[in-house]
């Protein structure tokens, strides 16, 4: 038998769940992070997109490159209001590269039960080799 997903992983399963869907709704995106949240789409060691305005144009820049998405969580950690996410995901990339990758994200959520933080790690040599 399967556990239930906790508030926390069901709330980063709705964001996994928009991206497959191919089609970017930002605005749904969005309902699941707070107003002044940090999205570290290219790992910790680049600038973060904080605040809506800045994660809808960060997805939107994505989604322009980005086709044909699917993942499959691995593993699952949670530590308080911290969750450790392992996924694979598979894409074709600039509309012709095929890519599957293994991520980590780091995610906090807040009191509001909202995304304040998330942090994508990867390894770009999938895009290297494809």
């Amino acid at each position: 038998m399967n556990p239930t997903p906790s508030q926390h992983q069901a709330l980063a399963i709705k964001l996994f769940q928009e991206w497959e869907k191919g089609t970017l709704d930002a605005d749904k995106i969005l309902e699941l992070f707070s107003a002044d949240a940090k999205f570290f789409m290219q790992g910790p060691n680049h600038p973060p997109n904080t605040g809506h305005k800045q994660i809808k144009e960060g997805f939107e820049n994505i989604f322009k490159l980005l086709k044909d998405f699917s993942y499959r969580i691995v593993n699952v950690a949670e530590n308080g209001n911290l969750m450790f996410t392992e996924r694979v995901e598979k894409f074709v990339w600039v509309g012709k590269h095929n890519v599957e990758m293994g991520v980590v994200s780091v995610s906090e959520v807040g009191p509001d039960g909202k995304f304040v933080r998330w942090t994508d790690y990867s390894d770009s040599a999938p895009f290297m080799q494809s």
